[in-house]
């Protein structure tokens, strides 16, 4: 039986924008908007914040705690050793890659990519970003990927500035991996239009 896992990556330390998920969108935080709409998710069986140890961190733990969700610390700059140890925590079979810069995150989109990888056979999906001819706003979708997928480009990858950005690896390699985008609907068919937050300005 498939535990399928949502791990949101996090942490309070960003270079481009310090403390950002601390930073207010109307009456919420970003860490707080992302918890809430994960938590719609019908399909996810768990749902994992994965920080770091840095004591700066502590805020998006109480966070975390606040939603009931689970917290996994680990490494900092190999966020990918991060979430590799969290997925093997948490025994998760397969993975809903969720980043911290994405406070509109899409529960229905989620449910989709989930949906989709488990009626196909293939190593990662997305629906997050416009590549293969898939174009979407970018800020509402999310990345799925078994764990055989993640061992692999968790034991092959050694670059550290790759690792930092988890998948970055299988699209480096992608002739080896069998990609799948997930087209969730009409309507978000604008790749020029970011709905993610690096920066102050965005």
């Amino acid at each position: 039986m498939s535990n399928v896992v949502g791990i949101i990556q996090s942490r309070m330390d960003s270079r481009r924008f310090p403390k950002k998920m601390s930073a207010k969108l109307k009456d919420a935080t970003i860490i707080e908007w992302i918890l809430k709409r994960v938590l719609k998710s019908k399909k996810l069986d768990k749902i994992v914040l994965a920080t770091t140890r840095k004591k700066s961190d502590n805020f998006l733990v109480s966070a975390a705690k606040d939603h009931r969700v689970s917290v996994f610390r680990g490494e900092s700059e190999d966020v990918l050793d991060r979430y590799y140890k969290a997925a093997k925590f948490y025994k998760a079979n397969i993975i809903v890659r969720i980043c911290g810069d994405n406070p509109f995150i899409d529960p229905n989109m989620i449910d989709k990519l989930i949906q989709n990888f488990a009626s196909k056979k293939y190593d990662y999906g997305f629906n997050h970003q416009s590549r293969l001819n898939f174009k979407c706003v970018d800020g509402f979708g999310a990345e799925i990927f078994n764990f055989k997928t993640l061992d692999k480009i968790n034991s092959d990858e050694k670059s550290i500035k790759i690792r930092e950005h988890v998948t970055l690896s299988i699209w480096k390699n992608k002739l080896k991996y069998k990609i799948q985008p997930v087209y969730s609907g009409t309507g978000l068919n604008y790749p020029k239009i970011k709905f993610d937050v690096n920066t102050k300005r965005d």
